[in-house]
């Protein structure tokens, strides 16, 4: 039996979480009327959260260069109601950034913890602006934080190794 790991999900107010364990990842997802499990093989994860994210095509944001920002300005920014951007610089990506804020836009989460009966630790995550004009990858780079533009494929591939990550933790405890 190999080591369990925490997997949880948010998407906005969406949330999602289980547990992967032996190869297996056991999720709770919101229902029509409750919550529904799945259950996939670690192989197949990627898939599936792709599939809970809504992840899929996007264009390419129009900023060349990762943006930097307070993590106040950005909660502020997508927060109800007409944000605005208080970014450091009037750079071509700050004004691709506030476009993509103008139309629809989602941020999510994905989060690993390792789980042992004294501790929770985390173990890997990725954070992304999901928004018409493109999906930015959002990285902590205390005390701000970094919008780093991202194709769909990068965004997959950051998914491919939280499950890379869960697979490798099962395989350290069975040695």
């Amino acid at each position: 039996m190999s080591l369990a790991c925490q997997i949880e999900l948010r998407r906005d107010e969406r949330r999602a979480s289980g547990r992967i364990e032996d190869g297996l990842a056991r999720l709770l997802v919101p229902r029509a009327g409750g919550l529904e499990e799945i259950a996939v093989s670690l192989d197949l994860l990627p898939d599936a959260l792709a599939r809970l994210l809504d992840l899929g095509p996007r264009p390419a944001p129009a900023a060349p260069e990762p943006l930097r920002m307070s993590a106040q300005a950005l909660a502020e920014a997508l927060g109800p109601g007409e944000g605005t951007l208080a970014v450091p610089s009037a750079k071509a990506g700050d004004e691709a950034l506030r476009c993509a804020l103008a139309g629809r836009h989602a941020r999510w989460r994905v989060e690993l913890r390792r789980q042992s009966p004294t501790e929770s630790e985390g173990l890997a995550e990725i954070e992304v602006l999901d928004t018409d004009a493109g999906l930015w990858l959002i990285v902590s780079a205390p005390p701000q934080v970094e919008l780093r533009p991202a194709t769909s494929t990068a965004v997959f591939a950051h998914l491919a190794a939280l499950a890379s990550a869960a697979r490798e933790l099962g395989e350290g405890a069975a040695g």
